[in-house]
């Protein structure tokens, strides 16, 4: 089945008012499973935020266009950086030059373009970029900048300047005028490889033959993509395979052709009332939550009462949708999402309020998920976690436990953790063998030895666990064998037979301040 995306649409716009949720379902039953509605200033960078809340299946740029430079107020960039760290914002866009209409004054352009680019650069997101007959300005600015993660939209340059374009590795976006009748540049389409190409309508505007004239919806998208195919003589299949993997690896949001099943991802589905009812006693007092994996929505229904905004992030298409209509607009949304790849800090940012995750872990991620949290403690306030109870019994674990280890050590440097209940196989769907654990984690005020390097500790620590068998002082000759270990074990008081199950964290944290003063 063919599935597309439209990497450039703006449906935000007032020509969309009277009939915009139609508009999007026909573009659902289209197979145009993927929509980014692109900003052109302040208040349309908003306004496509709020729409991309509405449906996991579509997300958003924010940006100013050149032509709209001279309506933004002094604080248009601070503005624009919020905006920025929403958790549905994938890119920084519409932005560029435009010599043909010049609504804004070059200068202005150069200035609003390279500061948009600095902060693509600095949130590490990709750019949608609008030129019109200023290709080699745009050109020289980019080349100053150095950032060249992006797509050209709306592709108006010669064969050299997409030569350019293909060697920094910027995708080409290709739209509407593809299939007039007066169009003569095929060659470009020749030109540019398969997996550069992005789909886009920029609706409402330039829609595709035959319907030329009218106004353009991504309902369309079908269309531009035959013509391609037709050029590049290449099935329709594979080019909307290859240009919607393009999208997704580009934006970073889950391509809708990966099946995301329960069962690959170790889901066992909570279906006890009276367990979300007693997890919830312990919610606390956050504005903000981030339900990890939230399947049916069981927890999600009580989040939703509890916290003034809830975002559930699931990567399952099927359950993405159906939690987006349990979830009223005011109250929360859907990110459809995996949960490792979603950058709290942004999210922290955004709102200003520090997180509290809970979930019911998929069994086959709770290790990478712990790691995670470790890594984000900063963003976290406190987190309610439903896991395997043997993992719940390694991260309580105290020293000299058998069950102490790695998660123990490095995640109650930044955690307190508290086991809080256990919880039978039968409160789950499919049941699972074992037994699973309520672990309550609540962020500490500072780390344990704060002035630390988190990825030193975190590597040694790995490191002295390795090998349990061996003694500590033989492990740690592999994480640096040109430190007089000798020395700083008798500095520490540290007997040398010891083991690295036998060291508390503070023990630990004060072998990382060792190593990193003896460099």
């Amino acid at each position: 089945m063919q599935k597309f995306c439209d990497t450039h649409s703006h449906l935000d716009f007032k020509q969309f008012d009277d009939d915009r949720e139609k508009v999007i379902h026909r573009a659902f039953d289209s197979d145009v499973s993927r929509i980014i509605d692109v900003g052109v200033d302040l208040a349309s960078s908003k306004r496509g935020i709020e729409i991309a809340e509405h449906y996991p299946e579509i997300w958003s740029a924010v940006g100013v266009h050149p032509n709209e430079i001279d309506n933004c107020n002094d604080n248009w960039l601070d503005e624009i950086i919020k905006l920025a760290r929403h958790p549905k914002v994938v890119a920084i866009g519409e932005i560029g030059l435009d010599f043909y209409r010049e609504h804004s004054s070059p200068n202005n352009q150069f200035k609003f373009f390279e500061a948009q680019i600095e902060l693509a650069k600095q949130l590490g997101l990709p750019m949608i970029i609008h030129i019109r007959d200023a290709q080699e300005k745009a050109r020289e600015i980019l080349e100053k900048c150095g950032y060249f993660r992006g797509v050209l939209h709306a592709f108006s340059g010669d064969e050299i300047f997409l030569d350019w374009a293909l060697e920094k590795n910027f995708y080409i976006g290709f739209g509407g005028p593809i299939t007039f009748k007066n169009f003569k540049r095929q060659n470009l389409i020749e030109q540019t490889p398969p997996n550069r190409i992005l789909l886009e309508t920029d609706c409402p505007y330039l829609a595709p033959h035959p319907y030329r004239g009218k106004r353009n919806e991504p309902a369309n998208i079908p269309l531009i993509a035959q013509k391609i195919a037709e050029i590049k003589n290449i099935p329709l299949e594979r080019l909307s395979f290859q240009t919607t993997k393009n999208a997704a690896k580009l934006f970073r949001f889950p391509s809708p052709y990966l099946h995301h099943t329960k069962k690959t991802l170790g889901q066992n589905f909570l279906i006890n009332v009276g367990i979300v009812q007693k997890l919830s006693n312990f919610f606390g007092d956050g504005k903000i939550a981030i339900e990890i994996g939230p399947g049916k929505g069981i927890i999600t229904e009580k989040l939703v009462e509890h916290f003034d905004k809830t975002i559930a992030v699931e990567l399952d298409d099927f359950f993405a949708k159906a939690l987006s209509e349990k979830i009223s607009s005011d109250k929360g949304f859907v990110v459809q999402q995996d949960i490792l790849a979603l950058e709290l800090d942004r999210i922290r940012d955004y709102y200003d309020e520090p997180l509290t995750l809970i979930g019911n872990i998929p069994y086959s991620i709770t290790t990478p998920i712990l790691f995670w949290f470790a890594q984000n403690y900063r963003a976290i306030n406190r987190a309610l976690l439903i896991m395997q109870k043997e993992v719940a019994q390694r991260i309580c674990a105290s020293s000299g436990n058998k069950t102490y280890g790695i998660p123990s050590v490095i995640l109650s440097r930044y955690f307190d953790i508290e086991k809080l209940f256990d919880i039978s196989p039968k409160s789950f769907n499919p049941a699972p063998k074992i037994i699973s654990t309520a672990v309550r984690l609540t962020t500490r005020k500072q780390p344990i030895f704060p002035n630390i390097d988190g990825k030193i500790f975190s590597r040694l620590v790995r490191v002295s666990f390795a090998h349990r068998r061996k003694k500590l002082l033989s492990n740690l000759r592999n994480f640096r064998d040109d430190i007089d270990w000798h020395k700083i074990f008798a500095s520490l008081c540290i007997d040398e037979n010891t083991r690295a199950e036998q060291l508390d964290v503070d023990d630990f944290c004060r072998l990382t301040e060792f190593a990193q003063n003896n460099k």
